[in-house]
């Protein structure tokens, strides 16, 4: 990896790290719930929290791009995958093959279970499901 990379995410950390800070400082001090109070501290209050939620928002959407920005500039592993992308590709075709195999065999059997049905229509010959038969119990009989 080249050193602008690993500058890249490690500042993509930190500014995550500072945003997760800023995030739980601001929910420590403040909270979920609104303000109460005088109408100045509660002013106060509020300007604070937005402050920090935009400071944590900030570090977070750094975060993001610091470390987008980070991956693309590593070094592509193209080089060294390639046998690997070529043994998956045989074994691809091996199971296409078997597939269409497998495909062409259901077809016949479909072509097969249908002059079945047709020939015993035909004929008239029913085929009964056969269920099993429920007991008697001594009182029924």
């Amino acid at each position: 990896m080249h050193s602008i990379a690993h500058v890249l995410l490690f500042g993509s950390m930190v500014a995550a790290a500072i945003g997760a800070l800023t995030f739980c400082l601001v929910l420590a001090a403040f909270g979920f719930t609104p303000a109460e109070g005088q109408p100045d501290e509660v002013a106060r209050r509020e300007r604070f929290a937005r402050i920090g939620r935009l400071v944590a928002g900030t570090g977070f959407g750094l975060a993001a791009l610091l470390g987008v920005v980070g991956v693309a500039a590593s070094p592509s592993r193209a080089p060294s995958l390639q046998p690997q992308l070529e043994a998956l590709r045989g074994r691809l075709g091996d199971m296409t093959t078997r597939l269409g195999h497998i495909a062409d065999l259901a077809d016949h059997l479909r072509v097969h279970v249908g002059d079945w049905m047709r020939s015993t229509s035909k004929t008239g010959y029913e085929v009964k499901r056969t269920r099993p038969r429920r007991r008697r119990s001594p009182s029924e009989t």
